[in-house]
């Protein structure tokens, strides 16, 4: 868990040990970077890390709420277009594909997934203002769509970073359309 306050000299050091983060990632891989490289990298003082953050996937998680916060600011009413919302989403962490890489090469996808669910969340009336659905199955909702935009997002990269946000979006559509064709199928014999 990182522990940030919202002081002006917590804020630069968080954004020195986050950069640094960002620096090595570029040429390193997330497990061969240790608190030590980070500390050197960001000029910050090995006891201004610890109390900031527990330790390096902490870094990620503040690296990706930092993404969040930032797309944030895009849903501050109802959105018309759900295509756009989710198209915008995706290629959001496409230009973040060393954050992304990172965090999926690592196995730490719980860190945006948990971001992700929790923004989901927060902003579900935004995202999905003419769904009615009851409570439990509102955390469905969320759960499968946080899931495959993580799932797309890492197909993305399997794929060479080939397709645009749009044509990503449109897999993850068509994939669960033919999930669910399968399923009426199965149910219809």
């Amino acid at each position: 868990m990182y522990h940030i306050k919202s002081d002006k000299r917590s804020q630069a050091s968080a954004q020195l040990i986050g950069n640094a983060m960002m620096e090595l990632l570029k040429v390193r891989n997330f497990d061969d970077i240790s608190v030590s490289d980070i500390q050197r990298q960001s000029t910050v003082g090995r006891a201004t890390f610890y109390r900031l953050f527990d330790n390096t996937v902490d870094v990620l998680s503040w690296l990706c709420n930092q993404i969040f916060d930032s797309m944030a600011n895009r849903y501050t009413s109802p959105t018309e277009n759900m295509v756009e919302s989710m198209t915008s989403f995706i290629g959001a962490w496409m230009e973040h594909e060393v954050l992304l890489q990172a965090i999926i090469r690592s196995g730490h996808i719980e860190v945006i997934y948990e971001m992700l669910y929790r923004r989901m969340k927060e902003t579900g009336d935004l995202l999905f203002p003419d769904l009615q659905l009851e409570n439990g199955k509102a955390d469905y909702l969320v759960s499968i769509a946080s899931t495959a935009m993580i799932g797309g997002l890492s197909a993305w990269l399997k794929h060479g970073k080939t397709e645009s946000a749009e044509q990503v979006f449109e897999n993850i559509r068509e994939v669960i359309g033919v999930f669910h064709q399968l399923t009426e199928d199965r149910n219809a014999m």
